[in-house]
C-alpha cells in the first residue's frame, strides 16, 4: 500500500511525503479456546465499523454481550448490573500459560450504566465524564479489574472490566485451557456488563500490538465457514462444548 501525505504550513509551504507500507496477513501461532460458554454477540469485533480498529493496541479486540430473547442484552429497564444477562457469566482462558498481571481493585456501580429516564445524548455526555475521570487515575483503571496470561510464542491474552472479587488466579499461577479464571463484570471504562477481549504481542496492552485470532470450538452465524474462524461485528458466537 502507497501512502501519501500532503501538509503545508503557515507559509503557504507544501511538503509531499510518500511511503510504502507492507500487507501482512498475521497468523497467530497458537490455537486458542473461545473465552466463554454458550451463546454470544460480538459487540466491538475488529472489522472496520468498530471503535477497537483505530487503535493499534486493541485494532483486533472484541467485545463480547449476550442478547436475550426480547432482542437486548438486558432484561427490565437495564439500569441495574443484574438486569445484564452476560453480568457475572464465567471466563475461561483461552490457552494454558502463565498469569503474569491481575488487578481486583475496581469497583462496579450501577451509576454508570443508562437509566431509565435519561436519553441516549445525556447518557453519552455522563459516560465522557467519568471516563475522563478514569484516564486521570491511569491507563490500568480504563482496564478495571482485569487478568493478562502469557502463552507460548509471545503472545498474551487479556481480559478486562471482570467482576470485582472474582478473580480465581494470582501473578505467577499457571492455567490450562479452560480453567475458570474469572467472572464477567463491568469494572473500569464499561457502559455495561461484557467482556472486553484481546491477544497482544507483549505483556503490557498500551506498548503492544494487538494480533488477530481464531477459536477451534465455535460456530458462527451469519454466514459460518469451517475454514475461516475470525469473527466480525455483529456476528453471533456458539461454542460447541
Amino acid at each position: 500500500v502507497t501512502v501519501r501525505v500532503k501538509a503545508g504550513d503557515s507559509n503557504g509551504n507544501y511538503l509531499l511525503g510518500e511511503a510504502a507500507l507492507k500487507v501482512v496477513n498475521h497468523v497467530s501461532k497458537n490455537q486458542y479456546d473461545f473465552p466463554l460458554k454458550g451463546t454470544w454477540a460480538a459487540y466491538g469485533a475488529p472489522s472496520l465499523i468498530s471503535h477497537h480498529r483505530w487503535g493499534s493496541i486493541q485494532e483486533f479486540a472484541y467485545d463480547f454481550v449476550k442478547i436475550g430473547t426480547n432482542g437486548t442484552t438486558h432484561s427490565g429497564t437495564g439500569s441495574k448490573l443484574t438486569d445484564y444477562y452476560a453480568y457475572g457469566e464465567p471466563i475461561y482462558a483461552i490457552g494454558s500459560g502463565k498469569i503474569v498481571s491481575i488487578y481486583d481493585g475496581a469497583t462496579e456501580s450501577n451509576e454508570n450504566l443508562k437509566q431509565q429516564n435519561e436519553t441516549a445524548e445525556e447518557y453519552l455526555e455522563r459516560s465522557a465524564v467519568l471516563q475522563q475521570k478514569l484516564l486521570a487515575k491511569g491507563f490500568s483503571y480504563v482496564m478495571g479489574n482485569h487478568i493478562i496470561i502469557e502463552h507460548e510464542n509471545g503472545e498474551y491474552s487479556h481480559y478486562l472490566h471482570l467482576q470485582n472479587g472474582s478473580l480465581k488466579v494470582k501473578e505467577g499461577d499457571y492455567v490450562k485451557i479452560g480453567d475458570q479464571i474469572a467472572a464477567l463484570g463491568h469494572s473500569g471504562n464499561s457502559t455495561e456488563p461484557h467482556l472486553h477481549f484481546h491477544v497482544t504481542d507483549g505483556p503490557d496492552m498500551a506498548y503492544s500490538r494487538s494480533i488477530p485470532v481464531s477459536f477451534d470450538n465455535i460456530s458462527l452465524y451469519p454466514d459460518d465457514n469451517k475454514n475461516i474462524r475470525h469473527i466480525h461485528y455483529g456476528q453471533i458466537i456458539v461454542t460447541n462444548d
